[in-house]
């Protein structure tokens, strides 16, 4: 009975000291979960910091690489324009050379010309003067020597230079005679009558005379 009752005394104060310590253990787990809310809550913010954070650099990085880019255009738009006028440029020069080829070939042309010209006359005058070396002296003889080579101005030319300084030569009526032959062969027919005539005239019985006749009836 004395046990009873001392167990009905301590019931209520054991009921109590059960409570006391769940309460105990709630608020402990709760002090617990609210630390580690908060600690959540403060991971939180330091993520959303960071995020801030990061979205900052990234949009500073963006704004930096639309900056290199216009900036990256803007060179290659330059260097564009620039290869642009260097290509103009090339275009010109090379025209420009092309002109100045042309005009070369043609100064090249020219002095060809002059150099053959010069090369020609200096021919000429080497015939000439072989020629002036190998007629004979005396305007006689001379006349006779562009006679056979039917150079048939030079030949007149001394045949008269002959006539004139010989008017009583015995060669007059030949020299005479061959000056109508060379107007002849000159296609020069009343000047060639003129000395057939002559011969005819001044030399009658000559054998200059009856040829002179001949020719004059072919004329």
């Amino acid at each position: 009975m004395r046990h009873l009752l001392i167990l009905l005394i301590a019931l209520p104060m054991l009921s109590s000291c059960i409570r006391t310590r769940s309460d105990l253990e709630e608020k402990q787990q709760a002090e617990q979960v609210e630390n580690q809310l908060q600690s959540l809550q403060k991971l939180k913010a330091d993520s959303d910091n960071r995020l801030v954070s990061l979205e900052d650099q990234v949009r500073e990085l963006t704004g930096r690489l639309e900056v290199a880019e216009r900036q990256l255009g803007q060179m290659d738009q330059g260097q564009a324009e620039n290869l642009k006028g260097v290509q103009e440029k090339m275009t010109i020069l090379e025209e420009a050379v092309t002109k100045l080829d042309v005009q070369v070939r043609e100064l090249q042309q020219v002095l060809q010309k002059i150099a053959a010209a010069k090369k020609a006359e200096a021919a000429s005058r080497a015939r000439s003067a072989a020629k002036a070396r190998s007629v004979p002296k005396g305007n006689y003889s001379a006349g006779e020597h562009y006679f056979k080579a039917k150079e048939w101005r030079n030949a007149i030319l001394n045949y008269q230079k002959y006539r004139e300084m010989n008017p009583k030569g015995k060669r007059y009526a030949d020299a005479t005679y061959k000056i109508g032959m060379s107007f002849q062969e000159l296609k020069l027919k009343d000047d060639a009558k003129a000395f057939y005539q002559e011969v005819i005239q001044k030399f009658p019985k000559s054998s200059e005379a009856k040829k002179a006749e001949v020719r004059l009836k072919k004329l």
